[in-house]
């Protein structure tokens, strides 16, 4: 009798490798199941909860609308504003509520049409449901408050930030978590690129130097500059930098600077990496103790790039590794690195990857405060479907989920929007290869993400659906259940691809059968 079951030992051992084979049980990402009281399959997710494929915040035809941006209102809702060209190149806003209706007025609220060119917008909240948008006007920046009502608070068509004779573009703002906010940008005269900052108070007063605290004019070119804000009224500043160029070597730089505008590293910044060969395409978040995470792609390992990170403090002491933590080296090429921070000190980081070559897929990976990357080795797989995904954005809500979302190419060769949302832990929220935003023929692009509260995200981008014009459209998503998680239990879902729980269950219960018919056989002999 003992021999008997001692072929069953093979069998298990078959059974249990076949199951691990298929779904990657090692170090993959897993699908949350739970039985509940109908013994029906349920399964923890994302859904989009405002009209299919997005509702409208501006259809103004034949205009384009273009290159959106948003941020929260406070209160569920989110502010968007873009540039429009019903007045030939307009910037306008729109407010929208937690059920997706417009607040303000139809197709947008105008912030300027003074005469030239407005482009780019760029918008922070002010912390009392309205918003500060920045724009280029012409050669110039402005600036403008909106109210939660949707009332410009400030000087008509704009406050001016920087009045220069030379060409300021790059812009980006955030809050300073006192009613106004900070702003960036890189000042371009002659063969040179700079650096500049700018805080503006609540009324619309700038706070710093005339056209801006310069914050780097080191020699060369320094651009690409990223912004976070930390405490009251400080900021923090990466760039790319050309400084040491040698056969176009650029490397990354920082600064800190306090609400007075006063710098607090070293005239110029000071290095986060100088690595051999290139660095490029910072982007920077800001931890709740103050210090800045910043993640770059990095050229120092050949012919293909990979991702990197640094933490830094406001006296400069770096924390993780000389010239930067690896958080991907996987084989080719790793490219345009977004970053956001959880309320515990981790940062987490997605990316668009080569690493099979022929297509573009997401990924991404959480790193804690000392260094360590908490997921799969080289990124956990977000989406590793057939064609190209691109242009990943994240954001983080205050449960320590993060929401990604990118332009994906498989359904509509132009390009769809998807999200996906993993918990504290990188498992994946979704089941398949994300969760379908807009899907709708045309161009959808240049997307964006922010998170309202906890669990619940909202997309804004510009779509071509019309086939004529460019509008601009928003969608909600948020998880479908608000069941703890410890409710559910892990089934693995394979490296890269979920794997569907009804395929599982028939391949477990096929196996539990002809176990047990093999168990009564021996029996019976």
């Amino acid at each position: 009798m003992k021999k008997r079951f001692l072929i069953l030992i093979p069998i298990l051992m078959f059974s249990i490798l076949a199951i691990n084979s298929y779904t990657g049980f090692s170090n993959q990402n897993v699908l949350l199941l739970k039985i509940d009281e109908k013994s029906k399959l349920k399964a923890n997710g994302l859904s989009t909860q405002w009209a299919a494929n997005g509702t409208p915040v501006c259809v103004q035809t034949p205009q384009d609308q273009y290159n959106p941006e948003i941020c929260s209102d406070g209160t569920g809702g989110a502010i968007i504003t873009w540039a429009d060209s019903r007045d030939i190149s307009s910037i306008y806003v729109q407010r929208i509520d937690s059920n997706g209706n417009p607040l303000w007025d139809v197709n947008g609220t105008l912030i300027c049409n003074s005469p030239g060119s407005q482009t780019l917008p760029q918008i922070c909240s002010d912390g009392s449901g309205g918003a500060i948008i920045a724009w280029e006007d012409t050669q110039n920046i402005k600036a403008q408050r909106v109210d939660a009502n949707g009332i410009t608070q400030w000087t008509a068509n704009g406050v001016q930030i920087t009045g220069l004779p030379n060409d300021e573009s790059r812009i980006e703002i955030c809050s300073d978590n006192l009613g106004g906010a900070i702003l960036t940008w890189i000042n371009d005269e002659f063969a040179t690129s700079n650096i500049h900052a700018q805080r503006i108070n609540s009324s619309g007063v700038v706070q710093w130097t005339t056209n801006g605290k310069i914050i780097c004019n080191a020699i060369n070119i320094q651009t690409f500059p990223k912004i976070s804000v930390y405490g009251a009224g400080n900021a923090i500043i990466t760039w790319q930098d050309y400084r040491n160029m040698t056969t176009s070597d650029n490397d990354i730089y920082c600064q800190f600077i306090n609400s007075t505008g006063h710098s607090q590293l070293q005239d110029n910044g000071t290095v986060i990496c100088n690595a051999t060969d290139s660095q490029y395409w910072p982007d920077i978040c800001c931890d709740s103790s103050g210090n800045a995470i910043i993640t770059w792609v990095d050229n120092r390992n050949g012919t293909y790039t990979d991702i990197y990170a640094q933490k830094i403090d406001s006296t400069g002491t770096v924390y993780w590794t000389l010239n930067g933590t690896p958080i991907c080296t996987a084989e080719y090429s790793q490219f345009y690195p977004k970053i956001c921070c959880d309320s515990e000190g981790n940062a987490i980081i997605t990316w668009q990857d080569l690493r099979n070559i022929y297509e573009e897929d997401i990924y991404t990976q959480k790193i804690n405060p000392i260094g360590t990357t908490l997921w799969r080795n080289n990124g956990t797989p977000v989406c590793t479907s057939p064609s190209d995904q691109q242009q990943s954005r994240i954001c983080c809500d205050s449960s320590g989920n993060s929401f990604i979302s990118w332009i994906d190419k498989e359904e509509d060769a132009n390009g769809s929007i998807y999200a996906q949302m993993l918990d504290k832990n990188g498992i994946l929220q979704y089941v398949g290869k994300g969760l379908p935003v807009c899907t709708e023929y045309g161009l959808q692009e240049n997307h964006e993400i922010i998170y309202v509260s906890s669990g619940v995200a909202i997309i804004t981008w510009q779509d071509n659906r019309s086939l004529s014009d460019y509008d601009i459209y928003a969608q909600k998503v948020s998880l479908v259940s608000t069941e703890p998680m410890d409710n559910f239990i892990p089934i693995p879902t394979g490296a890269g691809f979920p794997i569907d729980p009804l395929i599982l269950l028939i391949i477990i219960g096929a196996m539990a059968i002809v176990i047990l018919v093999l168990v009564a056989i021996i029996i019976k002999k």
